[in-house]
């Protein structure tokens, strides 16, 4: 990881973007802090947002809730809020501190992911989960900016890939304390118990962190002037790359995600089932679905990554490979879901 995140030495354009990023206070020691501080944030982003499925069945037993209110806590409740309120939200983080909207946002998510365990009915419930979908909104889009901000270009590719990490282990430990906690303390405990530990850590985040000036990775302190949606548009309408890169395959994958995000949250199917037609346990159920292969999750990022590389070498046939394939994973893991 050190030589990774390690910018090198070299000339032209990358070299002022070295001598950027060794601006005093952002040593690469900080910048690498940082970076897992921010990971491990979007890690209480996932276990916070995946516990819900793995406590379903117990809910509905203590509640009296019936299959169509579980599916509305567990898909649309927190996905058409998260859906639609990420792009607001990164206009914020455009035009005030990122940090302020990150602590915000996961003091928010993490507060209503506590409450859940003190809901009496499906209406508390379903309240404090669409919460949990607005705080999440906040969470991703100003930590990418941060990271963007902190690693040279060359560096922040590999960057992003290390804070990507949080979607799997963030689903691993979800799942696996999620069981646990429910057979062990039950399920009003087990959301106090993953709830918590965000609120502790927004407080980390607040006293530790130290935004950035926007560019700074990019030798462009000092241009911060913020574009509104319709001047981003008509420049991504007028780049060659963007059109490349926005394929029929990234389509599909697009519309494939955002269909899973509201029918189920975006992480296959829920717990239940298997609680109900096999009889197995809790923890054998988490474990079940922890270990279960999550392409969709980790293919868009190796794609984009290697995208980036390939258009700046003009690669663009192994780029189109790269998108097809990584669509190609992503309806069979949606199907593998829906069965």
């Amino acid at each position: 990881m050190d030589s990774v995140l390690e910018t090198p030495a070299s000339s032209g354009p990358s070299s002022d973007s070295s001598a950027a990023t060794s601006s005093p206070g952002f040593s690469l020691s900080y910048r690498r802090y940082v970076l897992g501080l921010l990971t491990v944030v979007y890690i209480v982003n996932f276990v916070d947002r995946q516990v819900l499925s793995i406590l379903l069945e117990s809910i509905k037993l203590d509640l009296g809730l019936s299959d169509t209110q579980l599916g509305l806590l567990s898909g649309t409740a927190f996905g058409l809020f998260y859906a639609t309120l990420g792009i607001p939200i990164a206009r914020l983080a455009d035009i005030f501190s990122r940090k302020l909207v990150i602590v915000v946002s996961l003091a928010l998510w993490s507060a209503m992911t506590a409450l859940c365990g003190s809901a009496s009915g499906f209406a508390m419930l379903l309240l404090y989960r669409v919460g949990v979908g607005v705080g999440e909104a906040g969470g991703s889009p100003p930590s990418h900016a941060v990271i963007s901000d902190l690693f040279a270009p060359e560096n922040r590719g590999a960057a992003l890939g290390i804070f990507s990490l949080g979607v799997p282990v963030g689903i691993l430990v979800g799942l696996l304390a999620g069981g646990w906690l429910d057979e062990s303390l039950g399920w009003r405990t087990a959301f106090v118990v993953v709830g918590l530990p965000g609120l502790v850590l927004s407080v980390i985040v607040g006293r530790t962190l130290r935004e950035p000036p926007r560019g700074m990775a990019d030798g462009l302190v000092g241009a911060t002037a913020s574009h509104s949606a319709r001047e981003v548009i008509a420049f991504l309408a007028r780049s060659r790359s963007e059109h490349f890169l926005i394929s029929p395959g990234e389509l599909v994958h697009a519309l494939l995600r955002l269909s899973a995000l509201l029918l189920d949250g975006g992480d296959g199917p829920p717990a239940a089932p298997l609680q109900r037609g096999h009889a197995r346990s809790l923890r054998g159920v988490a474990a079940h679905h922890a270990r279960r292969p999550r392409p969709c999750e980790t293919a868009p990022t190796a794609a984009a990554a290697a995208s980036l590389v390939a258009i700046r070498q003009r690669w663009h046939v192994r780029v189109r490979r790269l998108l097809l394939g990584d669509c190609a994973q992503s309806t069979c893991h949606y199907l593998h879901g829906a069965t």
